[in-house]
């Protein structure tokens, strides 16, 4: 449903007071990742060589990550598709070609999920899920190469019952290590694996920014190349709409509530840039731009950066401003005026329950899981008033959070559902 979305803004100690400038860093020579917190100024500092691979812990979740993050001359962790579900086989890495990365939509789709095949809806890159078991087998054996140069190979056996069960060796298949990870063991969105310890732990939790390095898709003379950069990536359910051409310290956010996004790398790295005519080059910020960040809990933020000193310090500087908490009405002029989930979360049968101002045909309805997919689909008739669906839970859904959607074009209600 189209949302008008108002501030509730509780000023006590006066206009001045909302307003800070903040610097965060990552290190010399970009050695360090930190998360940082808009509402408390708390930054968790990692080294980049603290792990390697991510987990993902939540409800539902199956993303797995590689840390991308790495120093400046150094090598990041890289994986590739060894293009085998055999993990005896003995492969040369280098006969291997296809390089996979995290993608910059989503915290869910990590780059041992991007070898998925998009045609099998039950294809989860690392593995394939069962519908009769409910388990997530793993299809796919990856290479690793860590960032000493040594290469592992890796397969993550299974997800089940919230365990992660993986297997690596090294690439001839000697040494093999069989590890388990346990959502339920780790309150933060991550669990955080490092092959050098072969230890697991928790991910920081809380925090809405991460200044660090990733790799990004990037122009390169013509052809699109995957490159590390240093820039900023947002929290799992932070949304960011990008204001351009503004003047920051009068920009009205009412004019880009309607952007807000939760894709993850709306900040990203393009906020700043080398300036080549000065000597010796220097980095310049956007001064023209800023960005508005929701967090999780409905705080507005405003961000204008000023300063990004580069690999010599790691700092980057900039103000931020607090613009209240957010408060979400409907549209009064969406034909949608209320609806609802019974029960929710689901075990088998579920109602859906809407009201409409006018009687519609043909309505759209949609379940779509956390990575946007459609994983059920269907069209329904709506008279006005109010009207109840009786569903069974479709065979293919698997356990986890997804969103339902319902109405056509601009036009729509949204709930999330959680089934198990």
């Amino acid at each position: 449903m189209k949302r008008i979305i108002t501030i509730l803004a509780v000023v006590v100690f006066g206009i001045a007071n909302l307003k800070a400038q903040v610097s965060v860093s990552v290190g010399p020579s970009y050695s360090q990742q930190s998360y940082y917190t808009l509402s408390s100024d708390a930054t968790s500092v990692l080294e980049n060589t603290s792990w390697d691979l991510a987990f993902s812990t939540g409800f539902g979740q199956v993303g797995i990550l590689i840390n991308e993050s790495a120093t400046y001359g150094a090598d990041p962790v890289s994986v590739y598709d060894a293009l085998t579900d055999d993990f005896s086989t003995i492969f040369n890495p280098d006969d291997l070609t296809d390089r996979l990365y995290n993608a910059q939509d989503s915290w869910e789709n990590g780059a041992l999920n991007e070898a998925k095949d998009q045609s099998i809806q039950f294809d989860m890159g690392w593995g394939t899920y069962d519908p009769l078991t409910h388990n997530i087998n793993g299809s796919r054996v990856y290479a690793i190469q860590l960032r000493d140069g040594t290469w592992k190979k890796l397969k993550i056996v299974s997800l089940a019952m919230g365990e992660y069960s993986i297997k690596y060796a090294d690439i001839d298949g000697s040494n093999e290590v069989t590890k388990t990870i346990k959502k339920n063991d780790f309150s933060s969105p991550f669990a955080y694996f490092s092959f050098s310890t072969e230890t697991t732990t928790a991910s920081p939790s809380n925090w809405d920014l991460f200044f660090g390095r990733y790799s990004t898709p990037l122009n390169a003379g013509g052809s699109i190349v995957d490159y590390t950069v240093a820039g900023v990536l947002t929290a799992p359910g932070v949304n960011v709409a990008q204001a351009n051409a503004i003047n920051p310290n009068t920009v009205n956010y009412e004019d880009y509530l309607d952007s807000l996004t939760e894709q993850i790398d709306v900040i990203g790295h393009d906020w700043k840039d080398i300036d080549f005519t000065v000597s010796p080059p220097a980095w310049v910020v956007a001064e023209d731009r800023a960005y508005f960040v929701k967090t999780t809990d409905n705080h507005l933020w405003k961000i204008d950066f000023l300063d990004f000193e580069g690999k010599s310090t790691g700092v980057c500087v900039f103000n931020k401003t607090d613009l209240g908490v957010v408060a979400s009405l409907s549209n009064p002029t969406s034909n949608f005026q209320s609806t609802s989930v019974f029960p929710n979360p689901i075990v088998d049968n579920f109602t859906i329950s809407f009201e409409l101002k006018e009687t519609r045909t043909n309505l759209n309805i949609t379940i779509i899981n956390n990575l946007g997919q459609t994983v059920w689909s269907a069209k329904t008739n709506g008279k006005a008033g109010l009207n109840i669906l009786n569903l069974q839970t479709p065979t293919t859904i698997l356990s986890g959070t997804y969103h339902i959607i319902i109405g056509n074009n601009d036009d729509i209600t949204t709930q999330t559902l959680i089934f198990k």
